[in-house]
């Protein structure tokens, strides 16, 4: 498997998530788009003397409360069209943005901090949640399949749930980013992988329908590998650092072998 890629680039369990946010977005979508309509209807209302389907154009809405605090805004920005929402101490909580990279909704706590993004960009819808400024998870459904990231508190990789070649993935990373635990399923195995810094399997652990089989690795081609086969005798074989069979131990008539450098028997027993 390639390198995890960057956290704006994917597991059958998150595309149920997924949906429900999807779901969860167009509900709070048509919440604030209620929102706004409720602010122009009523800043927009036509008088009596004014014809039915009159328009009213303006570059700004402005909604206050009782006491003339400014709640919201409705306007035009650089970024394109924004509805801002604030609490009664002047605080901006909640925008809403058309942008020319798409749509984003951020939500701000009462430090004035973003803490949740949720936006649809044209690489792919995406779920951000940020501490200090640091996406530390997100969520999100782009060229690569749906993924859940998990980043530290630097805004690095450090896990991610999603799909590889199509099939769900688990992957682990270290501080430097580099791959070392890896957890793969597919239609013929579940496998369970360790590696070393320099990102080479060191062990690994593989279960089909009929076999399980545990494999330990050295930085070259040298091998440990114990395998369980249905109706079969366990069978435990050794590797030189090339990669060529040399000791096999089963617990039938075979018993124990051991080759040469040609793969040949140079001792039997019994």
């Amino acid at each position: 498997m390639s390198k995890t890629p960057s956290i704006e680039q994917r597991l059958e369990q998150l595309e149920h998530s997924l949906r429900q946010a999807r779901v969860g977005n167009r509900v709070l979508a048509t919440v604030l788009l209620g929102c706004v309509a409720t602010v122009i209807l009523a800043t927009a209302r036509p008088s009596e003397s004014e014809p039915a389907g009159a328009e009213v154009r303006a570059r700004a809405f402005v909604l206050v409360d009782e006491a003339g605090r400014t709640r919201g805004k409705l306007s035009m920005t650089d970024e394109g069209s924004c509805l801002m929402l604030m609490n009664e101490t002047d605080q901006q909580r909640v925008s809403l943005v058309s942008a020319k990279t798409g749509p984003r909704l951020a939500l701000q706590d009462e430090d004035n901090k973003v803490r949740l993004v949720v936006a649809a960009p044209k690489s792919g819808p995406t779920i951000a949640l940020i501490a200090n400024g640091v996406p530390r998870a997100t969520l999100s459904d782009g060229s690569l399949g749906p993924r859940l990231n998990f980043n530290s508190p630097a805004g690095k990789p450090l896990s991610w749930i999603g799909e590889a070649d199509g099939l769900p993935a688990l992957v682990m990373l270290d501080h430097l980013e580099k791959v070392r635990v890896q957890l793969n399923t597919s239609k013929e195995d579940v496998s369970f992988m360790l590696q070393d810094d320099a990102e080479r399997t060191r062990a690994s652990f593989k279960v089909t329908n009929s076999r399980s089989q545990l494999s330990l690795f050295d930085k070259g081609k040298g091998s440990l590998i114990a395998t369980v086969e249905d109706e079969h005798q366990p069978v435990l074989t050794l590797g030189d650092d090339t990669g060529v069979l040399r000791t096999l131990l089963t617990a039938d008539t075979d018993g124990l072998v051991l080759f040469g450098s040609d793969q040949k028997p140079r001792w039997k027993a019994p």
